[in-house]
């Protein structure tokens, strides 16, 4: 049946509206007031899952409050909280982000029947003509978070400028919270912003602390990075990294946090790495050191692939403590470690330390391990590591952790279960959380061979399970499973700008938001 939009958002549109709008009270302000840089208006906003919402037109998109500036100081962050309502579809262009700062929050609450979906205009607009819902990559910036967490790159204050040139982050609260962020896809990101390689990945985590909630996120085809952390203290876990042209999953600048429950697959077109990992490129001994904690992630790569494609590729004195993972396919190496700085984090005076390891963990590769040869330190002089050389790894591998096993056929279906005889190896290898961040598990890799129903990233991702559906109106939430109607009202602080026609042939209002909140 159709409705004019529920009593639900009729009620939360005129709360909305009887606050005031930023240069104007009215929902649909003209584009000069959608874009401008003013802050004055409410603390809050929800995009309601009834319309469709567009990025602030250029770079850099929509800034959600200003603790960007470079001032160093949270007192004077005008906090903004940005809710999202299940099966919410937000779109951008090329140059255009959604970029969550300093002191402010992001509550993105999707849902496994109605996730929330980020991607290009570029995308939306050509599968609604009839295309069959592939697109290129880098078709918009992306999305980043940006918190007052360490990173190594501090200094008094702390403001740190990002990739992108999209403003300051970092500072000393490792249990900062920028929100929460679940059941998310953010598909064909990553542009390059300025035009001098500056880009944003799919998902940018800057300075992010242990506060933020995530969980449930899938980048799908981004240009860049699927998700990159610059310090940060965060967790997450339930991650789908597919079809990313860069690094998968990348950490530098002090990253301290962890991740359970992580699947890459690479692109069969352009891939390189599923983890690269740094702590410092100019100094691997600054503090603090990157040393998060990984477990029950299944990466897997393409034998026939890029050529310098790693597994996991440890370099730049970073640590790590790896468990109960699968690592497969990759062209060059299952697992690089690179400079003496970082298997320095391994051992004392042949004594393992523990700050740089892994456990109950499988390799299959043509190659499973690999040391140096590349240019680390930017002279132009590739290091060879002859002193830790590919052995070395191999028996840092073989005895840095238990259980560990580089002689197993590591098979896996579509998704990544593992299955025949494989199925028996990767069970009764016990990994005990080390804090209530994590869960007990007693198999590799990111799937329960034993349980009953292991695939969680069904019905809610792409590009895995045969699933092509780009977005389709919510269920939950405001719409409610109700049919859309364009009747031309938008949240306040929101610009209607014009309506999109669904494949069904119903029609929904497009909401442009504000340069800044």
């Amino acid at each position: 049946m159709s409705f004019k939009k529920t009593a639900i958002s009729l009620a939360i549109i005129a709360a909305l509206s009887g606050m005031t709008a930023c240069g104007s009270g009215s929902s649909n302000d003209n584009n000069d007031d959608n874009n401008n840089n003013d802050n004055t208006d409410t603390d809050s906003l929800t995009l309601t899952n009834d319309n469709i919402y567009k990025l602030a037109s250029g770079f850099p998109g929509t800034h959600i409050g200003n603790g960007d500036a470079a001032d160093g100081n949270a007192a004077n962050d005008e906090k903004f909280t940005l809710n999202i309502e299940p099966g919410t579809l937000i779109i951008g262009g090329e140059k255009e982000g959604l970029i969550v700062t300093r002191g402010s929050v992001i509550n993105a609450k999707g849902s496994k029947d109605d996730p929330i979906v980020m991607t290009s205009e570029k995308q939306i607009d050509t599968w609604l003509a009839g295309g069959d819902g592939t697109s290129a990559r880098g078709e918009w910036a992306g999305f980043a978070l940006m918190g007052y967490a360490r990173t190594n790159e501090c200094g008094t204050p702390c403001d740190v400028e990002a990739e992108g040139n999209i403003g300051a982050y970092g500072g000393s609260n490792d249990a900062d919270s920028s929100g929460t962020v679940e059941y998310v896809v953010i598909r064909h990101a990553g542009n390059d912003l300025d035009g001098q390689g500056n880009e944003l990945n799919g998902f940018t985590l800057f300075g992010v602390g242990s506060g933020t909630s995530l969980g449930y996120i899938q980048v799908h085809k981004g240009l860049d990075d699927g998700i990159e952390h610059f310090g940060s203290s965060d967790f997450m876990h339930h991650i789908v990294l597919t079809d990313n042209r860069d690094d998968s999953f990348d950490w530098g600048q002090g990253y301290t946090g962890g991740a359970q429950f992580l699947v890459v697959k690479q692109a069969a077109d352009d891939a390189d790495r599923a983890i690269e990992a740094d702590n410092d490129k100019g100094n691997p001994n600054a503090t603090p050191i990157s040393m998060p904690i990984l477990a029950n992630m299944t990466l897997i790569g393409l034998p026939t692939g890029d050529a310098s494609a790693d597994g996991i590729l440890l370099r730049r004195g970073t640590g790590a403590k790896i468990y109960n993972s699968i690592i497969t396919g990759f062209a060059d190496a299952c697992i690089d470690i690179d400079e003496t700085a970082t298997m320095d984090r391994a051992y004392t005076n042949g004594a393992y330390t523990g700050e740089l390891m892994i456990a109950n963990s499988f390799v299959d590769c043509q190659t499973d391990f690999e040391s140096g040869d590349q240019d680390l330190n930017g002279d132009n002089i590739k290091d060879t590591f002859a002193d830790v050389g590919r052995k070395m790894v191999a028996d840092w591998f073989a005895e840095s952790g238990s259980n560990n096993n580089a002689t197993a056929t590591a098979d896996l279906n579509g998704y990544g279960l593992p299955q025949g005889a494989f199925a028996s190896s990767v069970q009764g290898l016990t990994f005990t959380a080390p804090d209530s961040r994590f869960v007990n598990t007693n198999y590799a890799g990111a799937f329960d061979p034993t349980a009953t129903s292991p695939n969680w990233t069904e019905g809610w991702t792409v590009g895995l399970n045969g699933n092509t559906t780009v977005w389709e109106p919510a269920n939950g939430g405001t719409l409610a499973g109700n049919t859309p109607v364009a009747d031309k009202t938008c949240p306040a602080g929101t610009t209607w700008v014009g309506e999109k026609t669904l494949k069904d042939g119903n029609k929904m209002d497009v909401c442009q938001l504000k340069r800044r909140y």
